[in-house]
């Protein structure tokens, strides 16, 4: 999705209809699930650009990481750096098996959102 699409759904939803949450203390406007596969070298720069477009809002990003490099190092600081609001899913071995989809459904699991959108790390 790009920036303004992600933009213009979180200012005006509209037709955009608003997901159960799960029970919780915790809750936010927007979850963007964003599943990872040796993707190291793109979180820095899609980090900058969610700063940028989410600022405005309560959210949450969830990097759901399949890695076979480094992206939960390289994501964690990053998002310490800009102070965004992101967090890692590291699955490993038997949690890699169902691959992308399997992927998203963890991200969705711990999505905390009222809306919640998923997107893939390179930009």
């Amino acid at each position: 999705m790009h920036a303004q699409t992600l933009r213009s759904a979180v200012e005006s939803p509209g037709a955009t209809a608003p997901r159960t949450t799960p029970t919780s203390a915790r809750s936010c406007k927007v979850s963007l699930i964003i599943p990872t596969k040796n993707e190291s070298d793109s979180v820095p720069l899609l980090f900058e650009k969610l700063n940028e477009v989410l600022a405005a809002t309560s959210y949450e990003v969830i990097l759901v990481d399949d890695r076979d490099d480094d992206p939960p190092d390289v994501a964690g600081r990053v998002a310490a750096e800009l102070g965004l609001n992101a967090s890692v899913i590291h699955r490993d071995g038997e949690d890699r098996r169902g691959g992308l989809p399997s992927a998203v459904v963890a991200g969705l699991a711990a999505a905390c959102g009222q809306f919640w959108f998923v997107m893939d790390a390179d930009l």
